[in-house]
């Protein structure tokens, strides 16, 4: 399967959780593409996830609004299932399934 992730973030520092989510992945034997937007912009990440089965969105509250706009992106690209995960989707997974472009928690 072909697998991209998304961590968003504006910091120079990646989140330990990202990257285990991002190891099993790959141990479970799928195609990686691992993206942190402190260090590419959205529309390289939503071109780089075009033919993934599915991406998976790691989102604080802080970047909510840009997740979404970042799903949206994606989901023109023709990617069939994006997955959100991360702080926000915990508290508040009705309010991040209410996004048209989410399919999953």
């Amino acid at each position: 399967m072909r697998v991209g992730f998304v961590y968003l973030n504006d910091d120079r520092i990646t989140a330990r959780g990202p990257g285990y989510v991002a190891q099993a992945v790959l141990l479970a034997g799928h195609d990686l593409r691992f993206f942190d937007t402190a260090y590419t912009d959205p529309d390289t990440i939503a071109a780089s996830c075009e033919g993934c089965d599915v991406v998976m969105l790691s989102v604080t509250t802080l970047f909510w609004r840009q997740a979404q706009e970042l799903a949206k992106k994606i989901k023109s690209r023709g990617v069939s299932t994006i997955l959100v995960g991360g702080i926000h989707a915990t508290l508040v997974p009705k309010e991040v399934l209410a996004c048209p472009d989410v399919d999953y928690v």
